[in-house]
Formats: C-alpha cells, sequence, structure tokens
C-alpha cells in the first residue's frame, strides 16, 4: 500500500532523480522509492549486496593464477621506512 507525500528536496537531487526517471523510463516517485528503502535497508544490514562481477581485475597476465601465492608473499607486510629508522 502506497500513500501519497510532499516533501522537500534539493534541486541538485531533484535533477538527479529526473535524470535517472527519464534515462530508465521509469517514474520521478519509483526512483525515490528506491532509494528511500535501499538507504534505510542499508542502514539496517538488511540490504542485499550484489555480487561482484567477475573477473575483478586483469592482471594481463594469463599465468598469474598459478603463481598468485609468489606473488603475495610479502602482502600486507611493512617495512620501516628509512628516515623513521634514524
Amino acid at each position: 500500500m502506497t500513500e501519497k507525500t510532499e516533501t522537500k528536496i534539493d534541486r541538485a537531487l531533484l535533477e538527479m532523480v529526473r535524470r535517472r526517471a527519464a534515462e530508465e523510463g521509469r517514474k520521478e516517485e519509483e526512483i525515490i522509492e528506491e532509494a528511500v528503502g535501499r538507504y534505510l535497508r542499508d542502514d539496517g544490514g538488511e540490504a542485499e549486496r550484489p555480487w561482484p562481477r567477475y573477473p575483478l581485475f586483469d592482471s594481463g597476465d594469463s599465468t598469474f593464477a598459478e603463481r598468485v601465492e609468489d606473488e603475495l608473499v610479502d602482502f600486507g607486510v611493512r617495512y620501516p621506512i628509512a628516515d623513521q629508522c634514524s
């Protein structure tokens, strides 16, 4: 069930809503309702998160997956900066 409501909104935001509605061929109210719903669900931790799209990155090296352990040996290791050691 929906209810009609009235509120004030920043002009820049309203223009973004109008642009998105036109791009998607939807009503402005649908865009606003979806945005508010997502915001409130995210705040409560209930929103569904989209799955990442694979591949996440392209190393440009077709053998990278075979060598990933070797490539990550020093990952996360912090080395002292020479200026801080003196």
